[in-house]
């Protein structure tokens, strides 16, 4: 329970005070031991400085409370038209947009998000986690204890990445507030792995210096420590009448076509 409280003031003494509490969302009234359908006084505790022990909220329901005082003379207030708020006990909710979850990227400048609550988000805090150090992020550098960012905007909000280390693995997890001062419970958020490190291939065949008086297909092999490798394109030219082949055919510009496998690879030679 929480109080209603006001002070009022006469010259020639109080004789009382009453409160109307209503329930604006479903038109009902507080009688003082339950909620009915006629408007409804009860008197509140004490007169120049006065109290009244409020009911019990219930929770996405707006409220609209008015006062008015009697003095010794038997004058009654004309109630004003009071103070209305809704009573809110539900969490917002947060969803990390970027960096989707199991990600894999090679530039990353902007976490983003979404968030959303009934009655408007406050505030919305993100963390970000390296993995694989167990370092979290603090706005400045990276350290052993979780720290929580404030970022830019509510509905829709974005945060600048902090560097990020190729070859890691990092987790960005959100969490809201909304305008009545509820927060959310961080979910699991979203992990990703950061590679800006670019795979390496190798040719097998042909052998450099080499004649070949046959030589059917070109093959060789490709590595990438963090990714994977997804695709291997080569290049073939002929040196002597400095042509490229496009695939189908030989032309003037260079042209890079698409091998068979990745890490072992092979192309048909034209």
């Amino acid at each position: 329970k929480t109080s209603i409280k006001s002070l009022c003031d006469t010259k020639f003494g109080l004789n009382k005070v009453e409160v109307s509490i209503k329930n604006v969302t479903d038109t009902t009234y507080w009688n003082g031991t339950g909620w009915g359908g006629s408007p409804t006084w009860v008197n509140a505790t004490g007169l120049a400085n006065w109290t009244y022990t409020s009911p019990s909220w219930t929770n996405a329901k707006t409220y609209l409370v008015q006062s008015k005082a009697t003095d010794t003379a038997t004058n009654v207030e004309t109630p004003s038209s009071g103070n209305s708020f809704t009573y809110d006990t539900t969490a917002p909710s947060s969803t990390v947009v970027i960096p989707a979850n199991s990600g894999l990227y090679s530039t990353f400048a902007t976490i983003s998000g979404t968030a959303a609550d009934t009655f408007g988000v406050n505030e919305v805090q993100i963390s970000i986690k390296n993995i694989i150090d167990t370092q979290y992020w603090n706005g400045s550098v990276w350290g052993a204890i979780e720290s929580w960012l404030s970022v830019t905007g509510t509905s829709n909000w974005t945060y600048s990445s902090p560097s990020l280390a190729s070859g890691k693995q990092y987790l960005v997890r959100s969490k809201a507030k909304d305008n009545a001062g509820n927060w959310e419970t961080a979910g699991t958020g979203n992990s990703f792995t950061f590679d800006n490190i670019a795979p390496t291939t190798a040719l097998v065949l042909p052998i450099n210096g080499v004649t070949y008086n046959s030589l059917p297909q070109i093959t060789g092999t490709a590595t990438d420590a963090t990714a994977g490798v997804s695709l291997v394109q080569v290049s073939i030219k002929n040196v002597t009448d400095t042509t490229y082949w496009t695939g189908g055919a030989w032309g003037g510009t260079e042209t890079w076509v698409d091998s068979t496998g990745t890490n072992n690879w092979t192309y048909n030679n034209p």
